[in-house]
């Protein structure tokens, strides 16, 4: 072997990238041996040490291996760099969310004692008649810990623009799919007014339906809320209620403003008595 090419074993040293690894990007066209012999034997060239760098760093950054594809590319100037701009803004909103979801966890473990990871029984569920509520609201859709903050801050500056709207309760969202979605779940958040409310196209203004709802409210980190709804929808089962229209959350503090443990949602699903069979 001359001193200009390396083996696989050498290259991985450099590169910190396992042979197994540079095989697969071999197998992908990200890498390839500046030759192979009939044995399968791999020969590298120093040239493709920052190539391995470039490929190690983007695959710590989160790149997978399409995603890697494209900008090698660029590097190797065969696109624009233009063409890979939306690939690096999803990643930027990725690497927030996940920022977000770990400071969340971070929240929950600092305020939560073993107590409360073991036993996470709250209010017993009930019936409650809930009146009819004028609301103005915006829909949108996203990732839930993001979309909704987004759209109760487009809520509140709208009726903050109306000198004759008075907001008459707590913010809310509404939950208008019937399955968790992690980036495209379709909610509408609500904040109940009164008074003479203008809007544009882009949010509503209208009335929920009153009726009954079965109801629970949850102290404590909003990553958590899911066994109030667990509790809600095992008590209309085991009552013979059926669900009558979608989910609904009501936010009764400010979590700007308390400890994260003293946070309180309440939860509420409206529901109708099963017919008789």
């Amino acid at each position: 072997m001359t001193a200009e090419l390396l083996t696989i074993g050498t290259l991985s040293v450099l590169t910190r990238l396992t042979p197994k690894t540079l095989r697969y990007y071999e197998e992908k066209g990200l890498l390839v041996p500046a030759k192979k012999e009939i044995t399968g034997y791999r020969i590298y060239s120093f040239e493709q040490v920052a190539r391995g760098l470039l490929l190690n760093r983007l695959s710590g950054l989160g790149f997978g291996i399409q995603e890697m594809k494209a900008i090698i590319d660029v590097v190797d100037g065969r696109t624009d760099r233009s063409s890979v701009e939306p690939i690096i803004a999803a990643k930027v909103i990725e690497t927030r969310e996940r920022v977000e979801e770990l400071e969340r966890i971070r929240e929950v473990l600092e305020t939560t004692d073993l107590e409360r990871l073991i036993d996470m029984s709250q209010e017993i569920p009930k019936i409650v008649e809930v009146a009819p509520i004028r609301i103005v609201s915006k829909r949108g859709k996203g990732a839930w810990a993001v979309i909704v903050p987004q759209l109760m801050e487009e809520v509140y500056s709208a009726i903050g623009s109306q000198p004759q709207a008075r907001i008459t309760g707590p913010p809310m969202s509404i939950c208008h799919d019937e399955e968790y979605k992690e980036r495209d779940q379709d909610v509408e958040v609500c904040v109940p007014v009164s008074g003479r409310v203008v809007v544009d196209d882009d949010l509503m203004v209208r009335t929920i339906e009153g009726g009954p709802a079965v109801s629970a409210i949850h102290k404590g980190p909003y990553d958590t809320v899911g066994e109030a709804w667990g509790r809600v929808f095992k008590f209309a089962q085991e009552n013979g209620l059926k669900r009558n229209g979608p989910d609904r959350e009501i936010y009764l503090n400010d979590p700007m403003k308390i400890p994260v443990r003293e946070v309180l949602t309440e939860v509420q699903l409206p529901v109708e008595r099963s017919a008789t069979p």
